[in-house]
């Protein structure tokens, strides 16, 4: 056997063991994140929602093409399900 193919495999092995622990250390990790429960029902927006994030979206974007107020609006949006 010449010395590359050992320190192939041995390089391999190493691999192999560094992708398995961090493996079971990220299940490790998941299993202590606690799952938190929604609160509240995904429905319809109330008016005063729809009123707010539309004098938003103009404060952020007035003389900007409808792409960029578009833009602005799915920002906003994020922000708010963060």
């Amino acid at each position: 056997m010449k010395q590359g193919d050992y320190s192939l495999k041995v390089l391999a092995a190493l691999l192999l063991i560094c992708i398995l622990g961090f493996g079971l250390f990220f299940i490790q990790i998941k299993e202590e994140i606690p799952v938190i429960p929604v609160q509240g029902k995904i429905g319809e927006p109330r008016s005063d929602d729809v009123w707010m994030i539309s004098r938003m979206i103009a404060a952020e974007s007035r003389g900007e093409p409808f792409d960029g107020q578009v833009a602005v609006a799915s920002v906003i949006v994020n922000r708010v399900r963060s």
